[in-house]
């Protein structure tokens, strides 16, 4: 680059260099040449999706960065609003409006978050956007690979999502016909199915927790697992999960003893948390113990706490790592254990509940072969009076007289969970898609709308959106239900027109307790 003759005379807002032997280029002409430059360098470059948008948000331009990452060509992309790459939960939330109006307020929007690309698959990327000049945006997006941190975390929480929702829909059906179950004359009248009932809703419960955990695994490391706490006899939690084992196959090869103590045991605690405490706790000795084997479960007061002790003659735990036996993963190294790995988080959400619970937990093995004892410990209570827990009794329909739309495109769950709610007294109208629940909303007068999210052709959210777009359904309660359960997704429900949100699976009883609060009777 060489100074133009006679540089230093030109008014600073011209252009003062130029390549040698061409001509200068100056004002207005100069800056026309520059963003023609700019273009067309944008419009080459493939490793970085670039994107410009006017004031309302639709597309101007669409380099070949843009087609590679979200497979669509220029002519596809122009016109169409930003959001069209952005998934349906972040729409929901109205995330592309507020990105642009961070970018006008601050003068830049900076997100990590996941995109839709032509085939319906999703990539997560880096944004950027800024405004341009007074009457547009120009976005930024760089797609990150699997390994980099925040793509593998983002990718993680994906995943887990993703599978929260599979296992909850038959968990749910599970639970749909226990409820069903549990509510048949012949089975209120047979002890032994009333308890097999309870086992079943008690077992989808503490599952259901489970998954939970799984789904935002980082809970672990911030303290955020939620508990109810309430005051409960340590003791009867256990009785009832050694009688639930002494149901399981694997354990019938086993001596599985239960040493109840002299007095309740009452602690301030989440009935589920506890039960899944223990019931990881049965479980690894009875997944560890060869037949012939034995488990003792024993129960006692110490000082001011309640102890329990889970003890078996198993394959124990080496020396070397019983400090990190409830580490995140770590299961340690034995050959007898390698067998028989699982996910390597059971002990550290024990440690973890255990530890909000205001307690501590321990581990000790005379070595590989010699078994081992897990030890825990929680402040006892006073006892006093309890409040009262357990399922209400079927006194009466608590749904007597109320009109439901139910919505879901799933045939197994509308019918069961149609048959449960009549059998609480409501008169429920079935729509196996969301448009023929807007179509039932048309010619029906109804008091209550339950809907699922995740469905085919329309999903709950654009469901509820456009049940609200109607005056006489603006404030008719509705009750999202989701295999889905992270705050996010609670969050997008309530923000697409939802009063409440329920995840999957959903005790019969908790509908109507959120039923009661919504519609006071």
């Amino acid at each position: 680059m060489a100074l133009t003759s006679g540089a230093a005379a030109l008014p600073a807002n011209l252009v003062l260099f130029q390549e040698t032997g061409q001509p200068a280029i100056c004002g207005r002409e100069a800056d026309a040449a520059r963003k023609e430059w700019l273009r067309r360098a944008a419009e080459c470059i493939e490793e970085v999706a670039i994107v410009t948008a006017d004031a309302g948000g639709k597309v101007t331009a669409w380099n070949r960065g843009a087609e590679r990452a979200f497979g669509y060509a220029e002519d596809e992309a122009l016109g169409r609003p930003i959001g069209f790459i952005f998934t349906g939960e972040d729409c929901a939330a109205g995330e592309p409006a507020a990105s642009m109006r961070q970018a006008r307020e601050q003068g830049r929007a900076e997100n990590g978050r996941w995109h839709m690309n032509r085939n319906g698959c999703r990539l997560f990327c880096l944004d950027v956007m800024t405004p341009l000049d007074k009457d547009g945006y120009a976005f930024v997006s760089r797609s990150q690979g699997a390994t980099q941190a925040g793509s593998a975390s983002a990718i993680k929480d994906e995943f887990l999502a993703v599978m929260s929702h599979e296992l909850r829909h038959p968990l749910n059906l599970i639970n749909i016909n226990a409820e069903l179950l549990s509510r048949l004359p012949e089975v209120q009248q047979a002890a032994s199915a009333v308890r097999a009932v309870d086992q079943i809703r008690d077992l989808v419960a503490s599952q259901a927790k489970i998954i939970d955990d799984l789904l935002d695994i980082s809970r672990l490391s911030t303290g955020k697992l939620s508990l109810c706490l309430r005051d409960v006899d340590l003791a009867s939690i256990a009785a009832k999960l050694v009688d639930t084992l002494q149901e399981d196959p694997m354990v019938h090869s086993l001596h599985l003893r239960y040493q109840p103590p002299p007095a309740p045991l009452m602690v301030r605690a989440d009935m589920v948390r506890m039960e899944q405490v223990l019931l990881n706790l049965l479980s690894n000795a009875v997944k560890f113990t060869p037949a012939g084997g034995s488990i003792d479960l024993c129960l006692y007061a110490e000082g001011g706490w309640a102890r329990l002790d889970v003890s078996d003659t198993g394959a124990g735990i080496a020396p070397e790592y019983l400090p990190q036996i409830f580490a995140m993963y770590g299961q340690g190294d034995a050959t007898a254990v390698r067998s028989k790995r699982g996910l390597g988080i059971g002990l550290a959400l024990v440690r973890h509940i255990v530890e909000l619970h205001g307690g501590r937990v321990e581990a000790a093995s005379a070595g590989i072969g010699l078994g081992s004892r897990f030890s825990l410990w929680l402040p006892m209570v006073q006892c006093g009076d309890e409040e009262q827990h357990g399922r209400s009794a079927a006194t009466g329909a608590r749904l007597a007289g109320l009109h439901v739309l139910l919505v879901d495109d799933m045939e197994d769950s509308l019918i069961m969970f149609k048959t449960v709610l009549e059998l609480e007294g409501a008169q429920v109208l079935p729509a196996a898609s969301a448009r023929d629940g807007l179509a039932i909303l048309e010619r029906e007068r109804v008091d209550l709308i339950v809907s699922d999210i995740a469905m085919q052709d329309m999903d709950g959210y654009e469901f509820i959106r456009a049940a609200r777009s109607r005056p006489a359904l603006a404030s008719l309660p509705a009750i999202a239900a989701s295999g889905l359960g992270r705050e996010t997704d609670v969050q997008c429900a309530l923000d697409a027109g939802f009063s409440a949100y329920l995840t999957k699976p959903i005790a019969i009883d908790d509908l109507c307790d959120e039923i009661d609060h919504l519609l006071p009777r």
